[in-house]
């Protein structure tokens, strides 16, 4: 196939993907040698406007990014009927293609790493204006220098509901941004922020940060996240630093205004290992009735301490109405944090008639003893008579 505007001739050598609209080749550029990535509608969605401007959407979000992490989108063209978003052929695997292998273990090294060049990259991007909005382990690269590579940027924030279940370890929905899932636009920077809180946590800790029934649907699961809390990792016997499981949980909070503004907020503070409060990141925050009062202000490092640092405040209207339960004040700076836990109604009632059959229990206990040495006794007393 040719890319008649710039002259440069392409031939097909593998198929590597195919989804319901698409075909994905790797390919040789006939002009320079070098190995590209074909992204073509399929020859039944030829016509239709959608896919099309789908190829054109992500082929003009890819050329507007130039990023060490991020794939180089080398541009599109039409052959044929056919359209062709042309792309960075990168010597590696994806993410989600790694995690698949029982043998491979990601260190406490490389998953900080990543999660860092993950920052950097979605930073960049919204410095640009582009919000991803689709970030998955599906659409990030892992080189053979063992640096990231993300792609699929421009595409539809839905896309997630045309994506095959079996293609994929983890079904890209599971870490799409909960405004994004139930779809309450505008969207912001924060979205991606959650998107990258469940990548890096997955990274840390080998698993999502929530308990999911396979039986269920990959929407249905999605929706039993957001009545989760996050997995603490050392109940699931992760040793990771308890700062940074605070850090994961904000960035996966269910409210974006509850998240971590920006990627560069969220870089600095991974980066000065900044020891942040404790909210539990559920849309039933409510029911928990977890209070917390913040006695010192939450501060950010110093531009002197980070190349990606600047002084943050958490206050009060960094909290929503969603978790009215959650209250902060500051108090003097050498004041300690403290966690105030009051109970669910429904859990003291439980625990009470717990209780009660406890004791009820240990008194028909009692009985059946006291029965046993009676009866015993009668009958030792009747043995001796005879």
């Amino acid at each position: 196939m040719n890319d008649t505007t710039n002259g440069i001739a392409y031939t097909i050598v593998q198929t590597l993907h195919r989804s319901r609209k698409y075909w994905v080749y790797k390919a040789r550029d006939n002009n320079t040698g070098k190995f590209v990535i074909l992204k073509a509608n399929d020859i039944q969605w030829r016509n239709d406007p959608t896919c099309i401007q789908a190829l054109r959407e992500e082929s003009e979000a890819g050329l507007k990014l130039n990023h060490p992490y991020i794939r180089k989108t080398i541009g599109l063209f039409e052959d044929d009927g056919a359209y062709y978003l042309v792309s960075e052929f990168i010597e590696g695997e994806t993410l989600d293609a790694i995690l698949a292998q029982n043998h491979f273990k990601i260190s406490y090294e490389l998953a900080y790493k990543w999660t860092l060049q993950l920052l950097e990259a979605i930073n960049y991007a919204h410095q640009c204006g582009i919000l991803h909005l689709n970030l998955n382990p599906a659409n990030i690269f892992i080189t053979n220098s063992q640096d990231i590579k993300i792609s699929g940027f421009g595409k539809d924030p839905q896309s997630w509901k045309y994506a095959n279940p079996e293609e994929s370890k983890y079904h890209p929905i599971l870490f799409t941004a909960p405004e994004v899932f139930l779809e309450r636009k505008p969207y912001d920077f924060r979205a991606d922020i959650y998107s990258i809180g469940a990548i890096a946590y997955l990274l840390f800790c080998g698993q999502l940060p929530w308990s999911l029934d396979p039986r269920l649907s990959p929407s249905a699961q999605k929706s039993k996240t957001l009545e989760q809390i996050v997995i603490n990792p050392n109940l699931l016997g992760k040793l990771i630093p308890e700062w940074l499981f605070k850090i994961l949980n904000k960035a996966l909070m269910i409210d974006p205004q509850l998240r971590f503004n920006n990627a560069e907020e969220m870089h600095s503070a991974i980066i000065s290992e900044l020891d942040i409060p404790y909210i539990p990141s559920t849309t039933k925050a409510e029911a928990i009735s977890t209070q917390t009062t913040l006695t010192k202000e939450t501060i950010l490092p110093s531009q002197s301490e980070s190349s990606y640092s600047k002084k943050q405040h958490l206050s009060e209207s960094d909290l929503s109405e969603k978790e009215k339960s959650v209250k902060s004040s500051s108090k003097k700076d050498n004041q300690e944090q403290q966690i105030v836990i009051t109970t669910d109604p429904s859990l003291t009632k439980m625990q009470k008639t717990l209780k009660i059959i406890g004791i009820i229990s240990a008194g028909i206990l009692i009985y059946i003893i006291v029965k046993y040495v009676i009866i015993k006794g009668i009958q030792n007393s009747i043995k001796a008579k005879q």
